[in-house]
């Protein structure tokens, strides 16, 4: 009998037993060194070594302390809060400069009030034949960031619309984003350190197709505005007192046009009111 095409098959088989156990030997040498890899240490002069637990004689080594370098005698200083910066942080003559300039800038109220009321009240009526939609953005720097927020505070209160009083520089970092031709923006900006990136914010905003609303002693900014009220010269320190009273126009005006009634408030939910009495003017919490 021929048995020539057993042999063969018979001898494919040993071909793939030898195959198997090459296999299984690359899998073993693979998780050993995986392992190992586990207990590979450096020594002193930064060569590898394998060093297995089971191996390691008896002691375990102590972990070096650090060196205490704590001096024994330490004085503790704590610097003592600076104080505020009132009129009585300057000399009598700085003091004297101070109150005569805050002086002058007073006596402009009512040059401002005059100038302002005609040009808001105009505004506010255009903004709503036009659709002005909110929130509307009150922009400011230095210390009319103070003054920006104030202005969006009125729009609040008083109109029961949104408003976002920001500093002007972080403006372009975050609200322009998302802000629509459609929503006003106010620029407070008095000729001083902010001035120049008010008026590079106000060109971009008006190519942009935002409605301007300038408040400014700078003749050109405010003809870059579609509404503007040009404001008289002052230091810029006292400017908040004058830039935020065109802001109690504006509200009072914008919010006739909505059918409210600044005056009484009656749109004003008045639990909410009363809240706000509490919260801002410091009197007893009775609800």
């Amino acid at each position: 009998m021929a048995t020539r095409g057993y042999q063969s098959y018979r001898g494919r088989n040993h071909g793939k037993l030898a195959l198997v156990i090459v296999l299984v030997l690359i899998l073993l040498a693979a998780v050993g060194y995986l392992v190992a890899q586990e207990y590979m240490v450096y020594d002193d002069e930064g060569h590898r070594h394998l060093e297995l637990p089971f191996l390691k004689k008896g002691q375990t080594e102590q972990p070096q302390q650090p060196e205490d370098t704590t001096p024994d005698d330490v004085d503790l200083i704590i610097d003592d809060t600076p104080e505020a910066i009132t009129l009585s942080s300057f000399d009598e003559e700085a003091k004297a400069q101070r109150l005569t300039e805050l002086s002058q800038t007073l006596e402009k109220v009512e040059q401002v009030l005059n100038v302002s009321e005609e040009i808001c009240k105009s505004a506010a009526r255009n903004m709503r034949i036009i659709g002005s939609r909110p929130p509307f953005f009150v922009l400011g720097a230095g210390g009319n960031y103070g003054t920006a927020k104030y202005g969006a505070a009125k729009f609040m209160e008083v109109c029961s619309t949104l408003g976002i009083g920001q500093e002007c520089e972080e403006f372009c970092h975050g609200e322009f984003w998302v802000i629509d031709r459609a929503n006003p923006v106010f620029m407070i900006a008095p000729t001083g350190a902010g001035f120049e990136r008010c008026c590079e914010v106000a060109t971009v905003l008006r190519k942009y197709g935002c409605d301007l609303f300038v408040l400014s002693d700078d003749e050109a900014l405010c003809a870059l505005g579609k509404y503007a009220v040009r404001m008289p010269l002052c230091p810029e320190w006292t400017t908040p007192f004058l830039y935020a009273l065109p802001f109690q126009f504006l509200a009072y005006y914008y919010s006739y046009e909505k059918g409210l009634n600044p005056d009484t408030r009656d749109h004003t939910d008045p639990f909410r009111k009363t809240c706000s009495r509490i919260l801002t003017r410091g009197r007893d919490m009775v609800l």
